[in-house]
């Protein structure tokens, strides 16, 4: 399927500033089944854009406006297309996990596997792998994340505004309800204590 996407960000000061730095991160990514055939970005008052890959590879945009000014507008315009994702397979090898050890060595997936302020491992989290029988690692790296995301499924009811933006996993847990990104911090703590990379995206 093929997406044509513009997004507009427009930016109002209440008094003429005199500088800005900024980078954008607006340039879809080509991987996987996603690819982009066009992208074009346009800033008003009018720049000399720089690019560059960071270190997860996305491509950014920098720009500086030196002189005075009171508005910034970007426009953003990608042509995407995405193809059907193909079937998971049922399970992995059995050396999959020696796949998965690898990456965790590797500097570029340091910060992938550390906890942060809402994915910090906490007793309740540590009761709840117990509980819910996820404390280790499953046959493969796929059996051990698809048993947690349905035991985490079928152990919290979805409730909006039953937690809010900062709140903790703690919080969720001891409810056993939540919003999306609880769900979300939980998994993404007992999937980094087992030594599988992962972020929220």
């Amino acid at each position: 399927m093929i997406y044509h996407i513009r997004h507009i960000t427009r930016l109002s000061y209440s008094a003429p500033i005199h500088e800005s730095v900024m980078e954008v991160r607006m340039q879809p990514r080509a991987e996987g089944n996603q690819y982009f055939s066009e992208f074009a970005l346009s800033i008003t008052p009018r720049v000399k854009l720089t690019n560059y890959l960071d270190y997860l590879g996305n491509a950014v945009h920098h720009f500086n406006i030196p002189g005075q000014h009171q508005q910034i507008h970007l426009v953003a315009e990608s042509t995407v297309d995405v193809k059907p994702l193909p079937l998971l397979p049922q399970a992995l090898p059995m050396d999959a996990w020696q796949a998965v050890d690898a990456l965790a060595v590797v500097g570029d997936f340091w910060d992938l596997l550390q906890a942060g302020p809402f994915t910090h491992p906490t007793p309740l989290l540590d009761e709840l792998a117990a509980e819910l029988g996820l404390a280790s690692r499953a046959t493969d790296p796929l059996t051990t994340v698809l048993h947690i995301n349905r035991s985490l499924y079928a152990a919290f009811q979805y409730v909006p505004q039953s937690t809010r933006v900062d709140s903790t996993i703690d919080e969720a847990i001891a409810l056993r309800q939540g919003v999306c990104q609880d769900f979300t911090h939980i998994m993404i703590a007992l999937l980094r204590r087992l030594g599988i990379p992962c972020r929220y995206v």
